[in-house]
Formats: structure tokens, sequence, C-alpha cells
């Protein structure tokens, strides 16, 4: 996948700037929906260890995949009154993610283990149209500065044998900052960046 940004684990500032979806709105593609299984992950170390498998793609194969942010929100509450006042929005707390996929030797091999922790890397993930698709590559979500913080397996006699690893990540970028941030990647239509967010 052409022009994947990495993030090096350096601090990360944005600008009060904003992008702009400058297609179409009302065209198909901007519009269509997506069934799970024409999606796909790539998981990307941002450095990789001598002992990594894989350098293009660390978890090839999975199942299912879910993510949640949350804003941290403050009420502000005072005396001589009977309801909040006003909200004032903090950080946004770490995001979690998780991948449920198949025991598979090559996929145990690239997740960490006690002997890696110290030396795991921060993981860049995106959430991408896949292979078998008219808009294959387009990037829905990007999500920087993944950590795996959890992994389990599970099998019975009737049933395939199950890997599951859970991540946090720091931030996360839309479709449409991707694009503004990897101008050569694949989006339904230009974005333009610099767009002020300021009233």
């Amino acid at each position: 996948m052409p022009g994947i940004i990495l993030n090096q684990g350096e601090r990360i500032t944005f600008s009060r700037l904003g992008t702009k979806y400058e297609g179409d709105r009302n065209a198909p593609l901007y519009n269509k929906t997506y069934s799970g299984n024409s999606l796909n992950m790539i998981f990307l170390k941002n450095h990789r260890l001598p002992t990594d498998i894989d350098p293009a793609n660390f978890i090839g194969r999975g199942a299912s995949f879910n993510w949640s942010e949350t804003y941290n929100i403050m009420p502000v509450v005072e005396y001589n009154t009977y309801f909040i006042q006003e909200q004032v929005i903090g950080l946004q707390e770490l995001g979690r993610g998780g991948l449920d996929t198949f025991e598979i030797l090559h996929i145990g091999d690239n997740l960490p283990s006690v002997k890696t922790l110290a030396f795991e890397s921060e993981i860049t993930a995106l959430e991408v149209v896949g292979e078998d698709h008219p808009q294959h590559g387009t990037v829905l979500n990007a999500f920087y500065g993944c950590l795996v913080t959890q992994q389990s397996g599970s099998f019975n006699p009737t049933a395939l044998a199950q890997r599951s690893f859970s991540i946090s990540y720091r931030y996360r970028l839309p479709g449409k900052d991707y694009k503004a941030l990897v101008p050569s990647s694949n989006y339904p239509g230009n974005v333009k960046p610099g767009i002020p967010l300021d009233v």
C-alpha cells in the first residue's frame, strides 16, 4: 500500500486547521456502506524487531475488528444551581480496539511476548477497503500510537482455534484527514487541507 505514513513515537501536535472534502458529497461512492467482509486491517510496527516475521502486515488475517474512543467531558458544578451549567471538553483518552483472529503460528510469532515487551514499538493500524472491492485501498480510519495491551486464545473440538488481542491508541484520523496527509492515497474525491476551525 503506497504512501503509508508511520508515526515514529514523536510528540504529536496539531495545527488549528481542518480538512474539507471537495468531492461530490452526493456521489454513490461517498455514501456507500460496506459489508464487514469487504474490509481489511493493516498493522505495521513503527520499528521492527529482528525477530519479527512480516514487515508488511504482521496480522495478515482476521475475523472482526472493533474500536472506541472517549473524550474527557468535565461538568462545571457550582453552588446555587440545580443542574450542570457548562461542560468543558478536555483531552481524548486512550482509544481502544480489539481484533479477533485465528490461532496461526505466523500471527502468534509476531505478537508481543514476555521476552519482547521491553522492545516493542508503537504500531500504525489502517482500516482499509479490501482488495476485491472497487474502492480497494481506501482508508476509512488510521490509528496511530497503537500498543498491544492484552491477548487471549481459545479452542474447542467443534470450532476454529481463536486468537484475540486488544490495543490502545493515541489518536485516530478519519479517511479525509488521512487523504490530506497522504495525497497519493485512494479516496472518492479531493480533500482540501488548511481549513481554519476557529469561528
